[in-house]
């Protein structure tokens, strides 16, 4: 457990820091999951996953349940679109203790952050918010002039001063060449081995996915459990309902009792 300060000048405690991330390349593999929420934040920090990865609105949730753990925060780019949004939202997040920002936004957006001294994730490969642009969510890098795209796009990632890199559907091959050309930490989703971190969503991790992604894994079987749970949410529910139709809720004893000579003195008064 190494001691620190965060963004916003608070003492405290981190198990890995992205100095960590970036000093272990080609040492040891880390990993990444999602986090939605403390019950899933904690679940990460239990089973020791290196790095989570949470969304803005998510945060204090998520740093509540894993209160040591090196956490990135997206900054959705439809929930702060302009530059100030986008500086504000960083600004509140580091102040809260994140240890990192990631975007998808273009260079102007990570130089700017990098700027502010902030670590920076960015993004390359296949980005599903801008599927429709390139037919579908398709794999990148399985070209010699796709694969020179992609490597192009780490060097002015470097150059715009980010730390890190998500890296999604990118042929494992290429990527194990370009990993080999790059200063960039790379976060890898169905690119391959060759990334520094290795990363999955919890959801896919746990199974309660119903049609898995082909680069994923499930080492859970949660989706039997969730339907079961929504069962008997229904059941319940329904039962509820029933009972107040028919008369049969509430009961007497479900409410609280007057005795009789107080009931008795109320109607004398109002009578």
């Amino acid at each position: 457990m190494k001691p620190m300060y965060t963004y916003g000048a608070q003492p405290t405690q981190r198990m890995l820091t992205v100095k960590d991330l970036q000093d272990n390349r080609g040492i040891r593999k880390h990993t990444m999951a999602t986090a939605v929420s403390r019950d899933e934040a904690e679940a990460c920090a239990l089973a020791g996953i290196d790095t989570i990865s949470c969304d803005y609105d998510d945060y204090d949730a998520v740093r509540a349940g894993a209160p040591h753990s090196l956490i990135i925060t997206a900054l959705p780019p439809t929930q702060f679109a302009t530059q100030d949004e986008i500086m504000s939202a960083a600004l509140s997040v580091m102040e809260r203790g994140s240890d990192a920002l990631y975007t998808s936004r273009g260079l102007r957006t990570v130089e700017m952050l990098a700027h502010e001294g902030f670590s920076v994730m960015s993004h390359i490969g296949n980005l599903p918010r801008h599927s429709t642009k390139y037919g579908g969510l398709k794999a990148v890098g399985k070209t010699a002039q796709s694969a020179r795209e992609v490597l192009e796009r780490f060097r002015r990632l470097e150059d715009a001063g980010a730390f890190g890199v998500e890296v999604e559907l990118i042929a494992g091959r290429t990527m194990e060449e370009i990993a080999k050309r790059t200063n960039l930490v790379t976060f890898s989703i169905g690119a391959g081995s060759a990334g520094d971190v290795i990363f999955l969503f919890t959801c896919d991790i746990c199974g309660e996915t119903e049609k898995l992604p082909r680069h994923a894994k499930a080492y859970g079987d949660l989706r039997p459990l969730l339907d079961a749970v929504q069962t008997e949410r229904v059941r319940a529910l329904s039962a509820f309902r029933s009972d107040v139709e028919n008369g049969a809720f509430p009961g007497p004893e479900h409410a609280a009792k007057v005795s009789d000579d107080e009931l008795f003195a109320f109607l004398k008064d109002i009578s």
